[in-house]
């Protein structure tokens, strides 16, 4: 008889990935701070579709470890749009004529 347990496991683990790379991209970011089930990506994409001050009331009407989970969410989609706003960080003939000493 042969253990499926290691098969099974990889399974998991590659089923968790998917769901995790769908939810970074549907979700935009940069980790996914809670399981991706397809309900708690809606919960989170909800969330997400409200108001700065309605995002606030909810966090401060929860109790702390959905607060964290929250504020976890938060984090993660201004990481994302922080490196989306950054740019590719190529060299470029601006950069170059700023920063002379850096470019000998």
């Amino acid at each position: 008889m042969t253990d499926t347990k290691p098969a099974m496991i990889t399974t998991l683990i590659e089923n968790w990935k998917l769901h995790s790379a769908e939810a970074k991209q549907r979700l935009r970011l940069q980790y996914v701070p809670f399981q991706p089930t397809p309900e708690m990506i809606d919960r989170v994409e909800a969330f997400l579709h409200m108001s700065e001050d309605e995002q606030q009331q909810v966090i401060e009407a929860c109790d702390s470890d959905d607060a964290e989970l929250w504020i976890s969410v938060l984090t993660a989609r201004a990481i994302y749009e922080e490196r989306q706003n950054k740019g590719d960080g190529s060299i470029t003939e601006e950069r170059v004529a700023r920063y002379p000493e850096r470019y000998p």
